[in-house]
C-alpha cells in the first residue's frame, strides 16, 4: 500500500487505497443472520422470569449469548 505524503508535513499521510479497499470488503462481505422468531422471544422472556443465566438461554435455544442480551 503507498501512500502520498510529503515528509516535512506533520499531517498523518492520506492513503486513498485504505478507502477503497473497505468499499471492496465490505462488497465481498456478507452478513449473515436470522431475526429472533416470536417464539424464541417468548422462550427469553420466560427463561430470564425464571431468572436463568443468558448462557444457559443462549445455549438452550442454540443461539450466541449477546444475542439473547440484546
Amino acid at each position: 500500500m503507498k501512500c502520498n505524503f510529503k515528509e516535512q508535513v506533520k499531517k498523518r499521510p492520506r492513503c486513498a487505497s485504505i478507502k477503497s479497499t473497505i468499499h471492496r470488503q465490505s462488497d465481498i462481505a456478507t452478513m449473515s443472520y436470522t431475526h429472533l422468531s416470536l417464539e424464541e422471544r417468548y422462550q427469553i422472556y420466560a427463561l430470564k422470569g425464571a431468572q436463568h443465566s443468558i448462557k444457559f438461554i443462549a445455549g438452550a435455544l442454540g443461539r450466541s449469548p449477546s444475542t439473547i442480551s440484546r
